[in-house]
């Protein structure tokens, strides 16, 4: 009987082709996660990789050159390498090599839950080789990544570049020295060497045809260009956990000396997630405040970012959503079973303002982000992604990035219900948009306010002012002001020394609001400041922007407190009777269109106040100050009159300084009967002579404080008008 020879069974695990996942890179590359030319695309993912593994460095170097003589040709050519200090765990290696797997899909503290992750970087590659190391115990772990093994006839290798698919020891050793040249040592840390494609690594299609993942070929002048332009990763940098620095080399081969590209760095950033966090769950709630700076230094140049923010967790909104039974769940696999878990989202949301005041290109962008911007791009255009707002030269360039724990489109370039206002679809679609509307209007957009105050603290004003103004312009604030505004408000608060944006609190604040605070004269902004020390009202300049807070109507109170800092001397000088003209004709006019019931009562305190002070010789600057001022008080003074009631006033060509002052220290004119000599506007009217005139007043002031009734239909309107009606 013949013996049978039984071969060992082979694995029943169903395979994927080498051809599918050579299918599927070539889609991320073409359709969903497609580079926009400049490198961004591929340096985001960098970024966002090395901040998961929780590097402190991040190190880029472009070679010419790779090795003379290496036992793997991807080594040889010139290439991109790239360098973190984070540790590469064993199961890095096993989630690098899946190539179209997701190890970071359950872990809510890693930005890479919704990233393209490592698979970017065949954008400039067809394969790369990478050597990792974890430290107690060091352990070094060489490897290389090459879509293309497995797509011959038989076995796992490549079948024309056979010496891609692994590391020898050799090359492994000139790794490990050049890691520990650039980072100082590599007891942990991952670095990857990208070969940039060249036409003859396109060998792949039939006679005479270029085939390969992508089909752009690279330089080593393309990739120093990603460096020229520091600001994305300046912002991204800002967003990280963990990195505090981005540096770029160039050297002509990997063997010889490096010259700096470029650096750009957090120089305090002293305590991981001391910014925007990294959390891992959202009870309690959190609100926290951060302010750093960001250094960017290259060979001939250096540039600097102020950053201020707030980082906010925990919402009871979210998390009502979270466990209602309608929240999405996924299949988890553990030694043969499938659970449902429910998706993991954290209620999280933060602003972080960067401000560059020496930019020469300025404006105000408002970037959504989720954890990283979705559009880094240095100077973008308005769109979906980002709002943008142009500045005055002078104000510099200023960045807000909003962030939140978002679930953006499959390509990442909008946020469903957010940046755009798509909700349809199937159930999990429409759960997706209202989670992310809830982190939008419960958690983000209410941060705005106190971000952008505590942005603007130790900001000059005029800087403050044109950030402010660009930022009440911006789309998000004229939709979304009501989410804005819920919690807090953002106000332009009077101070002895000018305007400061203060933040207060949204429906407990009493807002009072003072027209060209600024302009007003400092005795009167020292005077009213020491008035309102402990008042519960806060006084806002009308002229300043503001987020929130809609100014209610003056009290006779209150407008009686300002006026008495008004001393005699500033209604004799121009700039000084033109604020109060300008004070007191908002302040009324706004009475009078709200229709106030106290309007006729702060007219009436208006007025006996002017009185008083005309009794002080208020008058007498028209008369002893050159024909050009006396003209322009006479003018100012018509306006401020203005404002009084008009039924107060009849016609008479008075003249008089003195008398009119006599009448008024003598309190016998206020409210309703007023007095003013400044003559008529009519050349025609005719002039009595001032003796006379003189004489007549003061007969009348007498008179009048003897308690003689005027004989007329209402003794009280029968008033002195200095112009022609």
């Amino acid at each position: 009987m013949t013996e049978l020879a039984f071969e060992p069974p082979p694995s029943a695990r169903i395979l994927r082709s080498a051809q599918d996942e050579i299918k599927a890179i070539q889609r991320l590359l073409s359709d969903v996660y497609r580079d926009t030319g400049d490198g961004r695309t591929l340096l985001r993912e960098l970024v966002q990789n090395a901040d998961d593994a929780q590097a402190s460095r991040l190190v880029f170097a472009v070679f010419d050159e790779g090795l003379p003589d290496p036992q793997n040709t991807l080594l040889k050519g010139p290439g991109l390498l790239v360098v973190n200090d984070g540790p590469f765990l064993k199961g890095d290696q096993r989630s690098l090599r899946q190539a179209l797997g997701d190890a970071k899909s359950a872990d809510t503290e890693k930005v890479g839950r919704f990233g393209v992750g490592l698979k970017s970087v065949f954008h400039v590659c067809e394969a790369f080789v990478y050597l990792g190391a974890e430290p107690d115990p060091l352990t070094l772990r060489p490897g290389s990544l090459n879509p293309w093994a497995g797509t011959g006839e038989v076995g796992d290798h490549d079948p024309l570049h056979p010496d891609w698919d692994t590391v020898k020891d050799d090359d492994a050793q000139v790794l490990l020295k050049v890691a520990q040249a650039m980072l100082g040592s590599f007891d942990r840390g991952l670095l990857l060497w990208l070969p940039l494609r060249l036409a003859k690594h396109l060998d792949r299609g039939g006679p005479g045809e270029q085939y390969g993942l992508g089909q752009n070929l690279w330089t080593p002048e393309r990739i120093v260009a990603w460096f020229e332009q520091p600001d994305s990763l300046a912002l991204l940098l800002a967003q990280c956990g963990h990195l505090r620095s981005v540096e770029a080399l160039r050297s002509a081969t990997l063997l010889s000396s490096r010259t700096t590209l470029m650096r750009v760095k957090r120089p305090c950033f002293d305590k991981p997630r001391s910014w925007v966090g990294r959390h891992s769950n959202d009870r309690p709630a959190l609100t926290r405040l951060f302010r750093g700076t960001i250094v960017a230094t290259g060979q001939e140049w250096s540039r600097e970012w102020s950053v201020a923010g707030v980082d906010a967790v925990g919402h009871e909104h979210l998390r009502e959503i979270r466990v209602a039974s309608d929240w999405p769940k996924d299949r988890v696999f553990a030694d043969g079973h499938a659970d449902l878990v429910p998706r993991k989202a954290l209620a999280h949301a933060a602003i972080t303002v960067l401000h560059r005041p020496e930019a020469s290109t300025g404006g105000v962008r408002l970037r959504w982000a989720v954890f990283l911007p979705l559009d880094d791009a240095p100077l973008p255009p308005s769109g979906p992604l980002v709002d943008t707002v142009d500045v005055p030269p002078g104000a510099g360039r200023w960045d807000i990035v909003m962030n939140g724990y978002y679930w953006p489109s499959h390509d990442r370039r909008s946020i469903p219900g957010v940046a755009d206002r798509a909700d349809d679809g199937d159930d999990e679609s429409s759960i997706r948009a209202r989670w992310n509307r809830g982190v939008r209007d419960d958690l983000m957009l209410p941060l705005l306010p106190q971000a952008l105050g505590f942005t603007v603290r130790d900001v000059p004003q005029d800087a403050a002012r044109s950030l402010l103004v660009a930022v009440a312009k911006t789309k998000t604030l004229e939709e979304h002001l009501h989410a804005v505004t819920k919690h807090h408000m953002l106000l332009p608060v009077v101070t002895e020394h000018g305007v400061r944006w203060k933040v207060r609190a949204t429906g407990k604040t009493h807002v009072l609001a003072i027209p060209s605070w600024n302009g007003a004269p400092s005795s009167v902004r020292k005077a009213f400041m020491r008035q309102i020390e402990e008042a519960a009202v806060t006084f806002i300049d009308a002229h300043s922007p503001r987020i929130g807070g809609e100014p209610s109507a003056w009290t006779s109170y209150w407008i009686g407190s300002l006026l008495k800092c008004v001393s005699v001397h500033l209604l004799r000088v121009p700039h000084g009777l033109a604020w109060i003209e300008q004070y007191v004709g908002c302040v009324l006019e706004r009475q009078r269109d709200d229709g106030d019931v106290e309007h006729s009562t702060c007219t009436t305190v208006v007025a006996d106040w002017l009185a008083e002070r005309i009794g002080e010789g208020a008058l007498s600057a028209t008369t002893d100050r050159p024909p050009d001022i006396r003209q322009q008080l006479k003018v100012t003074w018509r306006r401020l009159c203005g404002h009084l009631p008009r039924e107060w006033f009849v016609h008479t060509p008075v003249r008089s300084q003195r008398a009119v002052a006599e009448i008024a220290a003598a309190g016998a004119v206020g409210a309703g009967l007023m007095p003013i000599p400044f003559g008529p506007d009519a050349d025609t009217a005719p002039s009595p002579a001032p003796e006379r005139l003189d004489s007549a007043l003061r007969a009348l002031g007498k008179h009048l404080l003897d308690g003689l009734v005027l004989t007329c239909a209402n003794p009280r309107t029968f008033v002195w008008a200095p112009w022609d009606r």
